[in-house]
């Protein structure tokens, strides 16, 4: 007589014979990749969003910041975009949004850093005194730059006026006052003698330690130091350097585990490749867009179809814009087997 036990052997076959109805009927998933915190999607998105712009939208924007109606997130949009087309824009505009960000009304972010830039003295003067007037704080080193201004246009009663404010005022800056004198005279009578100002005061002691203070006092201080020894003007086509934070990398890689583990699984997985890892470096544009990819030296997961695989997973990638509105470089390492 025949035994009617049932064989433990058939039970795999038994239970996705089963699945198959319910895999069809779609109450079983697949396995998909994770999704993205709210904050990270959101601001995929905007890279997104910025990358799928027309040139006509950009130029409309472009248009609103020359005008002075610009809003702060015009501003970073535009910049991002200024960083991605090499625009030396991208560089000069960063004043007017650090500005923005810290509370200045628009026209002092917009005409602030251009004066300062262009060595309009007189419409430096004019920005610095309807600030003022508007009800802003009389920072000291505000004032410095009045001083500057008005000095340079030989304005030298005035001048006197808006330097005693700072003496007054300002113990430290008072300290340094024969050295800030000689350094903003220099500074204003720049527009006259060279284009690539290089300013030596005659006592670099005292000019270094200026310097540690100015950059202590934190925005103002930097702003006046800026405008002092003002940088090199930015070349045209170079790219920024931008940066993405550590975590969000990981998460965007995580939320794509899925893709990368079939590129390991359809070569065999760990049954034919076993254990390795391998480091993957890639190149950000400011649209948070992969570049390039590559795998650094020294990878133990040494199979080219992996290795490649994953490139081309990489690539579909999109991230967030770096922050700097600038290129980013990343560098993340693989562990194979994963888990998916």
């Amino acid at each position: 007589m025949r035994s009617s036990r049932f064989s433990p052997r058939w039970l795999p076959l038994l239970v996705l014979l089963a699945c198959v109805p319910l895999l069809v009927a779609g109450r079983i998933k697949l396995p998909k990749n994770g999704k993205l915190s709210d904050e990270t999607e959101a601001a995929v998105q905007r890279a997104n969003s910025l990358a799928q712009r027309t040139a006509t939208e950009w130029d409309a924007l472009e248009q609103r910041f020359h005008a002075g109606t610009i809003d702060l997130t015009g501003l970073k949009d535009l910049r991002t975009h200024w960083a991605a087309e090499g625009d030396p824009l991208a560089a000069k505009s960063r004043w007017t949004m650090v500005l923005l960000e810290s509370g200045v009304d628009l026209e002092t972010a917009l005409m602030l850093p251009r004066a300062m830039a262009g060595n309009d003295l007189a419409a430096l003067d004019d920005v610095i005194v309807a600030h003022f007037e508007a009800g802003g704080t009389q920072h000291p080193e505000l004032l410095l730059l009045q001083t500057a201004a008005s000095w340079g246009q030989g304005k030298e009663a005035r001048a006197a006026l808006s330097y005693k404010k700072v003496l007054d005022n300002d113990s430290m800056l008072a300290y340094y006052d024969t050295l800030v004198e000689e350094w903003m005279r220099a500074r204003a009578l720049e527009q006259h003698t060279s284009a690539t100002p290089s300013y030596t005061p005659s006592d670099t002691g005292r000019a270094d330690a200026l310097k540690q203070n100015l950059k202590a006092r934190g925005l103002w201080g930097h702003l006046l130091l800026e405008f002092l020894e003002p940088p090199p003007e930015p070349v045209a086509g170079r790219v920024p350097i931008g940066d993405l934070e550590s975590d969000v990398v990981a998460e965007i890689f995580g939320t794509h585990k899925v893709d990368l583990f079939y590129c390991y699984e359809r070569r065999g997985g760990e049954d034919n490749l076993g254990a390795g890892s391998m480091t993957m470096d890639l190149g950000v544009d400011p649209y948070g867009q992969v570049t390039f990819c590559s795998v650094h030296p020294g990878a133990t997961m040494r199979n080219r179809d992996v290795r490649d695989c994953c490139c081309q997973v990489i690539k579909t990638f999109q991230f967030p814009c770096p922050d700097g509105d600038g290129m980013a470089s990343v560098r993340h390492e693989l562990r194979f087997p994963m888990k998916r």
